[in-house]
């Protein structure tokens, strides 16, 4: 089942270890078959498309002005 002292040597990487363990353990060789059909995990995105006119666009990208020149923006300075 792969939790032997030789299938975690292999696993890691241990080549002495391999060695020596291949002399005094039984391996028993199984093969499965996996019919299991992978499906691609795609992130999802946006699909959705923002229906804002021109005039609705340039107001919500400009900071708003208040009185006497001082204006309004989302970005903190």
């Amino acid at each position: 089942n792969g939790n032997t002292a030789l299938a975690i040597a292999r696993r890691l990487g241990y080549i002495s270890v391999v060695d020596t363990l291949k002399v005094v353990t039984e391996e028993i060789m199984t093969t499965t078959t996996i019919t299991e059909k992978h499906k691609m995990n795609v992130p999802e995105t946006m699909n959705e498309v923002l229906d804002m006119s021109d005039d609705e666009v340039r107001k919500a990208n400009a900071p708003e002005m208040l009185s006497d020149g001082e204006y309004i923006s989302d970005v903190e300075e």
